[in-house]
């Protein structure tokens, strides 16, 4: 658990005593906040939060319910639907979320959608650092305050632009809308802790820019956040007097967050994980998810595995498929575009082609010498923002190596065959099989040239799985990271 204000323990004590003995002399509320980040439309697990939620509210009724974005993206009942996003909505209404803000996810059907959403929405929708010039898409608050039990509460919504000014998707789904820079936008609203008791931060820019934000905005004393996907120890971590919560994704867990006020002063500050799992479904939701997981087409199988596989045997299967299909030298997936992490000994259904691959992906082909491929790598490993300093760019057709100096950035990238001889020729032409996202966001001299191909990464993965009977299952990871020597 993650407290705030544990040197006034004796303060604490004090209140807790005056609590119960001052009552007509001292008002004392508590404001429970039940969070929720990166759902993904993973339905299945709202029954269970349903259930939280209603306890939670049972036990005391001054519960407010946020969401820090990407609700959907990576289940197909939802991103299939023939209403594209409308189950995850329509679940979040009936558990009783109050405010939410919008993550990058929010924007991959394009913003006329989104619009749409939002409004059907009962649920509030807040974001400062976004700019409509489109009527399919709604002006919206920057922030909105809440009073609960007299003590006023407000909720700025902030959303990352690290990938040249626009969120992390294809600049394709954002046309219409434009963005500030979330930090600058955050700034020139700090004189709103003058209008309310509480000023939160409902944020998806992920750990790193949240604790960069406390930093800059003490102000602000609490920050619900999301898009890094990260469990945080205790619940949440303080940065600069300033808690800072995040539950992971998909509904591992959800986040209590305990405010504690006298005179509606803040006078502590309480943070757990829920870990869903443990928590009974409730019945009613439990039914709507079923009725939205009634689509035969889904269930189809299209393949099996005999044994279960983790998310690098996923990326081999994936990319092992896409070089199948396109026969080049190469082919090139992102790691976190495989989208679920382990996959039992199990058939394989056309649902969960569509949960490893939900964005819609098309290829393109282009030549590209080793220099190429270096520059595409570097830059992507020593990027400084969401998926930095990591693997990330996962290969078929071989291996490579990112070597690293003593500051931790990549200096040189080894690339070696399927046979583990390394290529060592500058000159050879490759030619190269790129997913549309990689291709025209990631820095690389050749980004957006090449050739589109007619090929969806779900339709040659279906037919890979067909046609692999067994299916093949490769467990060796294809990237490494070592220091230079």
């Amino acid at each position: 658990m993650m407290k705030l204000f544990s040197c006034f323990y004796p303060v604490v004590f004090v209140a807790a005593v005056l609590w119960t003995g001052c009552a007509a002399q001292k008002h004392h509320t508590e404001v429970v906040i039940v969070s929720t980040n990166d759902i993904h439309a993973a339905i299945d697990r709202m029954p269970a939060l349903a259930t939280l939620v209603e306890r939670t509210r049972a036990v005391n009724p001054n519960v407010l319910v946020l969401d820090a974005g990407d609700k959907w993206t990576g289940n197909p009942y939802v991103d299939l639907n023939k209403e594209v996003g409308l189950p995850i909505v329509a679940l979040l209404d009936s558990i009783g979320y109050d405010l939410s803000t919008v993550g990058n996810h929010g924007f991959d059907h394009g913003v006329a959608l989104l619009g749409e959403r939002i409004r059907h929405a009962r649920f509030e929708t807040v974001l400062a650092n976004v700019i409509s010039d489109t009527a399919c898409f709604p002006a919206l608050p920057a922030y909105s305050f809440r009073t609960v039990d007299g003590v006023k509460l407000g909720f700025l919504g902030l959303l990352d632009t690290s990938r040249g000014g626009y969120p992390d998707g294809r600049l394709e789904n954002f046309s219409g809308v434009g963005f500030s820079d979330p930090l600058r936008t955050a700034l020139r609203y700090r004189n709103l802790k003058d209008s309310c008791d509480l000023l939160v931060g409902l944020t998806h820019l992920g750990v790193d820019l949240d604790s960069t934000l406390a930093e800059q905005m003490p102000q602000l004393r609490l920050i619900v956040g999301g898009h890094s996907h990260t469990v945080l120890a205790g619940g949440g971590k303080s940065v600069n007097g300033v808690l800072i919560t995040q539950t992971g994704k998909g509904l591992q867990y959800a986040g209590i967050t305990r405010l504690k006020f006298r005179n509606r002063r803040l006078i502590g500050i309480e943070n757990h994980l829920v870990p869903l799992d443990t928590i009974s479904p409730d019945p009613k939701i439990a039914a709507l998810v079923r009725q939205y997981e009634q689509a035969p087409e889904l269930l189809r199988r299209v393949g099996e595995t005999t044994v279960p596989m983790d998310k690098v045997a996923l990326l081999n299967l994936q990319v092992d498929a896409i070089l199948a299909r396109t026969q080049t030298d190469f082919a090139f997936y992102n790691w976190n575009g495989m989208r679920i992490d382990t996959h039992a000994a199990a058939p394989f259904t056309v649902a969960d082609v569509f949960a490893m691959e939900p964005f819609g992906s098309v290829l393109y082909q282009l030549p590209m010498r080793l220099s190429d491929l270096r520059e595409l790598i570097l830059n992507k490993f020593n990027y400084n923002g969401k998926e930095g300093h990591t693997v990330d760019i996962y290969p078929a057709g071989g291996t490579y190596t990112i070597v690293t100096n003593v500051e931790k950035q990549g200096v040189d990238v080894l690339f070696f065959d399927r046979d583990g001889r390394q290529l060592t020729d500058e000159t050879r032409v490759f030619q190269v099989t790129l997913p549309d996202y990689l291709h025209s966001t990631y820095v690389f001299p050749l980004r957006g040239s090449g050739r589109a191909l007619d090929l969806k990464v779900t339709d040659l993965l279906m037919d890979y799985l067909s046609g692999h009977r067994p299916l093949p299952v490769d467990t060796a990871m294809r990237v490494s990271i070592r220091p230079v020597q």
